[in-house]
């Protein structure tokens, strides 16, 4: 029976089951979720590709999906070398490394330097002064 088959099936159960009051483990359905996230991704990428295709015979698009399609001719031998090498590389490292995993202390901020005193405010910021208009200031907060 299909892996899809078999959830919905589950599904079905588990509801009948949530009706009568017992417990239900829903812990699958992440899983779920999760591929039916990768399967939309390819399908969107399926579509875009499909749509470019159809606009290809609007004359103002034209030229686009040409551009479009000269630089994927371009990029998609770069990817495979890209890929071969990534792939090496990773393998290279995991055979090197091997599953270990060391537990860093994650490191403190550094200590600020303590902020010098505001100086107490003088007769002029408090307004009594000689009659001419002054601004009375605050320290800056942060």
């Amino acid at each position: 029976m299909p892996r899809r088959q078999a959830a919905y099936e589950h599904t079905q159960t588990t509801a009948a089951a949530t009706l009568a009051g017992e417990y239900v483990d829903l812990s699958h359905l992440p899983r779920l979720i999760n591929s039916d996230g990768n399967v939309m991704a390819a399908l969107s990428i399926a579509v875009y590709a499909k749509l470019f295709k159809q606009l290809a015979s609007v004359r103002g698009v034209e030229h686009i999906v040409r551009v479009i399609k000269k630089a994927m001719a371009e990029v998609v031998p770069f990817l495979l070398l890209w890929s071969v090498l990534y792939m090496g590389f990773g393998l290279a490292f995991y055979s090197l490394f091997g599953g270990q995993v060391y537990h860093v202390r994650p490191a403190r901020p550094a200590p600020r330097a303590p902020r010098p005193a505001p100086p107490p405010p003088s007769r002029r910021d408090a307004g009594g002064g000689s009659g001419a208009c002054s601004i009375a200031t605050s320290p800056r907060r942060s």
